[in-house]
């Protein structure tokens, strides 16, 4: 009776308690009948359990093994299933019906889970999807309709076959409204939104005079068609890899399968986007539910609108992610850098951090970002790199986190952090932050931190003698936290300013730096929670001390066109981030107009440290003089101005009206490529050119010309050969071509035969980026350079068998400045351009100087002139000839802008020459894309 008592007990005890059902299969013996064994079963059970009540079908009963489907299978028709709620009596049951003479076996029900290998057709070539854990976590969620992912971009391909069913529809826009009209495009706001007819996400490219003022017209108007149009497909690889249909036999996977994705265009078809049209996709973002942000996409300069917009999105529990950016560099890059903002690396296969990935103290962590596959334009799929490839796999992630409870923003990105596996240094470090993202552990680790500075927050500047730190330090492992600071942006040794408190914190000022004696520059301030977990997690915020302007040097000032309207151009360097305004009037006007060096006329007011910028073209008018100056402001508010060297504005000419040629349209086309600027000669003296495709870009392919149509040669490709010079090379009368593969160069032989290029000489070094062959001594030999490391240029001998030999070297002695002293790109000229029978060779670096060297011998090699445009440039071309009809040879230089440095693309043209042995500059005018 105690036994029963105690079951009793138990039932009513478990009553209002839910247990999953518990399954034992029992097999008779032979003896026993198969007709009988589930009421023999049922016999045992009451007689062990003392009782002659029939079984309690909600606590415990007995049913057919398999509805029944085995009572005509003569080895099977002795099983029986035994089911109960898993009360802690069935256990001593089963243990007496184990014992019992007439029953084979009791076995426990296991319970079976699928493995899910979605049969996406390129699911085997996705690496990332195994290296977080995917495959298992899709085991726990594979995400939820309801959550919202939106995706800032160049737009996305929502017909590709893998995203049609995966773009969020707007359920206000759709259906027929009481006319009877199609909602789509009935040119309504129906849902009263204040967007009319976005019932699948919105184009915010409205390119108003980008990149600079506001009368160059729209590129593209706002409208309900956020169609990707950019040449890489930047943006419908991003939204393939968050939320790629799966399990639809084709493509890929996406990390979330299951999400919806807010498709917001706000980038041009070359990849460029105004900050404005960037807020107000955020702003959408939010209006619509979005819970997550993904911003693959960023620079180095940060705006305070820019700032407030983010501030407000995670204000309304939005999670931000952003990729930390892809120069190698440990500077804060933003949108990433905000500290309400994830900022995310990229990790390769191995597990290591992709070499160009950002890092430093505002990166939070890393994924997978090398050779992704993804969804590309028009049905197709590509390989994507880099930290915009990375982000998506973390804004994936903090949906599918989402999909299983409704955690805060600052909760997610914690749970993130500290369920990364550990791939750099122990601990958090500054090339992996606090790790590689592990999908499965952020799903089945759901304990909820909170740690944030509130204040002060990131680039905050301070001329106060105390700065006051307000954080947050929640955690569910917490064990005590430590506050420290360094200088710098990625200090190498802290101060410790609290060690290992205790007491966890909300919102809670924890301590007042006296910061009176440090000196003005950059610090960092981190947090270290130490939990009892192991793990350590760790939080940085930058901010400057500033108690006095900010120097600041004109690195440039001259005219310029934008499209075709003359304007004035201006390049400013600050030893600090600050704005930079241009201030100018004609001489006749009273007052002065500003426009600040954003690359923009808006006025935005980005805080960088190089400055580039110009007047509306609408404000200047041609051939007339005007004053120009320039005030510095920075983050403290301290201003500075610069004027020339007498502290007396700037007086500039603009230039002449822009003078445009008809272009004649010929009637033969090829491929849209990059095509080698040389003709190649082939046999019957025809013409051909060679050309590496947009979208084959590792394949050139030799076209030849005949009958004004130009004809792919199949036989004649080049893999992984970039043509760089072609010639007589070693001056057997045969034409040879040199070609390079990222710092390697080859030498090939025309034949007469297809394929009419063999390859003949290879140097395949570590190092070796070849330029081109010239005769630069003048003794009817040919030299090949090459640039060997940074600032090194070596020459090599060409020899009869194309063979190479070692001559001599000689370096750029132009000295560093602001981009550095390297050689971006194998481009010179060698000529003798001071008709003094000896050669010139002409080239630029990274910094803008143009460095003209005298040949005396191939091991005499000096500076010979130098002139230093301070335009930091990516990359530069060189030409040579009589261009204003003088009879004397010129040489032409175009700069081109750096992505990473400029907000806005434009070029820079300056043309030279020599008057005797002086150098004169006959032309310097910069070019800005416009109308």
């Amino acid at each position: 009776m105690k036994f029963k008592h105690l079951l009793m007990t138990a039932v009513i005890l478990l009553s209002n308690v839910s247990f999953t059902q518990e399954i034992y299969f029992v097999k008779f013996k032979d003896n026993i009948q198969a007709t009988d064994v589930k009421s023999s079963l049922e016999s045992r059970i009451s007689s062990i359990l003392q009782t002659d009540a029939p079984l309690n079908s909600k606590q415990l009963s007995v049913v057919p093994f398999a509805k029944g489907l085995a009572e005509r299978i003569p080895a099977l028709n002795r099983i029986v299933v035994l089911k109960s709620t898993g009360t802690t009596a069935i256990e001593d049951l089963v243990g007496s019906l184990k014992n019992d003479s007439d029953i084979l076996y009791v076995q426990k029900g296991s319970e079976y889970k699928i493995d899910f290998i979605p049969n996406d057709s390129l699911v085997n070539t996705q690496w990332a999807l195994s290296k977080i854990s995917a495959y298992e976590a899709w085991e726990i969620t594979q995400g939820a309709d309801t959550v919202v992912v939106s995706v800032i971009d160049t737009g996305i391909d929502y017909k590709h076959p893998d995203l049609v069913n995966k773009v969020f529809i707007n359920n206000g826009e759709t259906g027929t409204d009481s006319q009877g009209r199609d909602k789509k495009s009935n040119g309504v706001d129906d849902d009263n939104n204040g967007f009319i007819d976005d019932y699948m996400g919105w184009d915010f490219t409205d390119r108003t005079g980008f990149p600079f003022d506001t009368t160059g017209g729209d590129y593209l108007d706002w409208d309900n068609d956020p169609m990707d149009e950019n040449l890489f497909s930047h943006g419908t690889s991003v939204a393939g890899l968050i939320g790629a249909e799966t399990n639809n036999g084709m493509g890929i996977a996406g990390v979330a399968p299951k999400i919806r994705i807010l498709n917001n265009r706000a980038f041009d078809p070359q990849g460029y986007g105004e900050e404005d049209d960037v807020a107000a996709a955020i702003l959408y973002s939010v209006l619509m539910g979005a819970k997550v942000i993904n911003m693959s996409f960023g620079d180095y300069s940060y705006s305070h609108v820019l700032k407030d917009v983010v501030q407000y999105a995670y204000s309304k529990n939005v999670v931000l992610v952003a990729s930390s950016g892809n120069s190698n560099s440990p500077d804060p890059h933003y949108p990433s850098g905000y500290s309400e903002v994830i900022s995310v690396g990229n990790s390769t296969s191995e597990d290591f951090v992709a070499g160009s990935s950002n890092y430093g103290s505002t990166l939070d962590m890393v994924a997978p970002g090398t050779q992704v596959k993804t969804t590309s334009r028009n049905w197709n799929y590509s390989d994507f790199n880099g930290t915009s490839a990375a982000a998506p796999f973390v804004s994936a992630s903090a949906a599918m986190i989402l999909s299983l409870k409704s955690f805060s923003n600052e909760e997610v990105k914690q749970i993130l952090k500290s369920t990364a596996d550990d791939i750099g240094q122990q601990g958090w470090d500054q090339r992996a932050g606090a790790g590689r993202l592990n999908l499965l552990r952020a799903l089945t680790v759901l304990a909820p931190s909170s740690i944030k500075f509130n204040f002060p927050r990131q680039d905050y500047s301070s001329s106060e003698d105390t700065l006051r730190i307000n954080a947050t330090i929640l955690s569910s492992y917490f064990k005590s936290f430590s506050l420290e600071y360094g200088t710098g942006l990625n200090p190498t040794s802290w101060t410790v300013l609290i060690d290992q408190e205790k007491n966890q914190v909300s919102g809670k000022d924890i301590f007042n730096f006296p910061i009176a004696g440090l000196k003005d520059t950059v610090y960092t301030l981190r947090i270290k929670v130490e939990q009892t977990n192991a793990f350590t997690a760790e939080e940085r915020v930058n901010f400057r001390i500033k108690r006095a302007g900010t120097k600041g040097e004109l690195i440039s000032l001259l005219p310029a066109y934008y499209g075709d309207k003359p304007t004035f151009m201006a390049a400013v360097y600050t030893e600090d981030p600050a704005v930079v305004k241009m201030y100018y009037k004609k001489l006749s006007d009273v007052s002065f107009s500003y426009v600040t060096l954003d690359g923009f006329s808006t006025n935005t007011g980005f805080v960088k440290q190089l400055h580039y910028g110009f007047v509306p073209k609408s404000q200047v008018s041609a051939s007339d003089f005007y004053e120009i100056y320039f005030e510095v402001i920075n983050e403290g508010g301290f201003t500075t101005i610069i004027r020339d060297s007498v502290s007396r504005n700037f007086t500039l000419n603009s230039s002449d009206l822009f003078r445009t040629f008809e272009k004649t349209e010929k009637n033969y086309t090829l491929p849209g490529g990059y095509i080698f600027d040389k003709s190649i000669t082939l046999p019957g003296n025809k013409k051909g050119a060679l050309l590496r495709e947009v979208m084959t870009p590792e394949t050139t392919v030799l076209f030849e010309f005949e009958n004004n149509t130009f004809t792919p040669s199949a036989i004649d490709t080049l893999y992984r050969k970039i043509a760089k010079d072609y010639g007589d090379f070693n001056k057997d009368g045969i034409n040879d071509l040199l070609s390079l593969w990222g710092y390697s160069a080859h030498i090939h032989r025309q034949m007469d035969t297809k394929p009419h290029f063999q390859l003949t000489t290879s140097a395949d070094t570590s190092f070796f980026w070849p330029i081109g062959v010239f005769d630069l001594d003048r003794d009817n030999k040919n030299e090949l350079l090459a640039v060997r490391n940074d600032t090194t240029i070596v020459i090599y001998s060409v020899n009869n068998d194309l063979s190479l030999t070692y001559k001599s070297r000689f370096y750029n002695t132009s000295g560093m400045g602001f981009g550095g002293n390297i050689f971006n790109s194998p481009f010179v000229i060698v000529k003798d351009i001071d008709r003094d029978n000896k050669n010139e060779i002409v080239f630029t670096d990274s910094d803008g100087d143009i460095v003209i060297l005298k040949v005396n011998s191939l091991t005499d090699i000096k500076p010979d002139k130098l002139i230093r445009t301070g335009y930091v440039s990516s990359s530069s071309f060189i030409a040579v000839g009589d261009f204003n009809n003088d009879n004397n040879q010129d040489i032409a230089v175009l700069l081109q802008a750096v992505p990473d440095v400029d907000i806005a693309p434009y070029n820079r043209v300056l043309i030279f020459n020599f008057n005797g042995s002086d150098l004169s500059v006959i032309y310097d005018n910069a070019f800005v894309p416009g109308e």
